[in-house]
């Protein structure tokens, strides 16, 4: 069969694109009559895509944001009550998402998810005050988020007790967090928490022990920490280690971005605090 020309291709994207878009305002059209009837779930949900929208491409859109209307929403559902709302509404006044940023409110909000359950809400609550400079408290709610089943909380754990980030420094808890996240079979763990989770621990057998089957673990952790080659760290610390070379490993957070990731790095830190 003949590969579609690229009018044809073009053509068949835009048609899926149009019945996409019509299928997304049947949605939107249910969920506002479920809204009007006064079906909280619905206006929730409905706050939230009005609030996002949802991009089909550069080119389109197949719900056009309104951030006026899905604040509104939201705030009408979470403050009747509506537990879906919690955690999307403070999301929103934490990063100034259709409203000014306003830290006391996202807050208010995320303590009312965490109590209906939420483990990233205690996550969240953990990211304010790591950037508000209270480390004692982020790793308390680190360690709270932990506890109510966040996996990737549970890697960051490990990094603040390997590094004595807001607690003191211990090798041993922090090996343990680790392995945790390691061996965790939770379906909402990212493959990004769980390498870096492999390369940390590995990190720790070459400086704690260094003994020959702890060279050996660290290696098979650097491998599978380094499985797509998109781990530049784990390469480079498993090619230090078969040439029998001694170096200074990276500790830059895999699981963050810019400078945020260098910030507690033994090597990379520094520059970043210069």
């Amino acid at each position: 069969m003949d590969k579609p020309s690229r009018t044809q291709a073009q053509r068949t994207t835009g048609e899926a694109m149009k019945q996409t878009k019509r299928a997304w305002a049947s949605r939107q059209r249910r969920l506002q009559r479920l809204a009007d009837n006064g079906n909280l779930d619905a206006v929730s949900e409905l706050g939230l895509l009005l609030l996002e929208g949802i991009q089909y491409s550069k080119k389109g859109c197949l719900v056009r944001r309104n951030l006026k209307k899905g604040l509104r929403l939201l705030k009408y559902a979470a403050e009747s009550g509506e537990k879906s709302a919690f955690f999307p509404l403070a999301c929103a006044f934490d990063c100034g998402s259709g409203v000014e940023k306003n830290e006391r409110e996202a807050l208010r909000w995320y303590h009312r998810s965490v109590k209906d359950g939420d483990g990233h809400a205690a996550t969240n609550i953990s990211t304010i005050y790591r950037d508000a400079g209270n480390l004692e408290m982020a790793f308390k709610w680190l360690c709270r988020a932990r506890d109510m089943g966040d996996v990737d909380a549970a890697e960051c754990v490990g990094y603040c007790y390997q590094l004595g980030i807001g607690v003191k420094q211990n090798l041993k808890l922090a090996e343990q967090a680790y392995r945790s996240v390691i061996k965790s079979k939770s379906k909402y763990i990212t493959e990004w928490a769980r390498q870096e989770a492999m390369y940390n621990c590995a990190v720790i057998l070459i400086q704690k022990k260094a003994t020959p089957a702890a060279l050996r673990e660290a290696e098979c952790l650097l491998r599978r920490a380094n499985i797509d080659d998109d781990y530049p760290q784990a390469r480079k610390l498993l090619r230090s280690l078969e040439a029998g070379k001694t170096v200074k490993p990276c500790l830059c957070r895999a699981t963050l971005a810019g400078n945020l990731a260098k910030r507690w790095c033994p090597i990379h830190g520094k520059t970043f605090q210069e």
